[in-house]
């Protein structure tokens, strides 16, 4: 029994070896990463998790690639339509490096029975002006769902 398993173990190894080697060797060893120095990035997608209350708790962690110190000021918006024309709520979140970038602010809704979208918004200021930058995708949150749904 005892070498029927060392040949079976064998066999399936040696499959293994000749099915991955060629995928091994095509795959760079360090993949080459381009992005620009000023690029931010939203890590983990839009997140938002309803609590017993019936407030929601958004979980943002955004990222400056070529600067990881400076914090980061965002603006979520929350409307009640997609194209955002109709803007309900905004909430101030502030990132830091202390933190990792991470918050989590909550966010009571003032409209009790709609759906509502929301989108992250980069605030950036330069020497003179301050402009904004949309940053990930759309999401939505509604009073039946207990967490958020990314739209399409």
């Amino acid at each position: 029994m005892n070498q029927r398993r060392r040949f079976l173990k064998s066999i399936a190894s040696f499959i293994v070896s000749v099915s991955v080697a060629p995928v091994i060797r095509a795959a760079p060893f360090k993949p080459e990463i381009t992005r620009s120095d000023n690029q931010y990035v939203l890590t983990n997608g839009n997140r938002a998790m309803k609590m017993p209350d019936g407030s929601w708790r958004f979980w943002i962690r955004v990222i400056k690639i070529g600067d990881r110190k400076t914090p980061i000021l965002i603006t979520i918006q929350l409307a009640t339509d997609r194209s955002f024309s109709q803007v309900v709520d905004t909430i101030d979140v502030k990132l830091d490096a202390s933190h990792s970038f991470i918050a989590m602010p909550r966010y009571k809704p003032t409209l009790h029975s709609s759906t509502l979208y929301y989108r992250y918004i980069l605030v950036q200021s330069s020497s003179n002006s301050l402009s904004q930058q949309i940053v990930g995708p759309v999401a939505s949150i509604s009073p039946w769902s207990n967490i958020s749904q990314p739209e399409q």
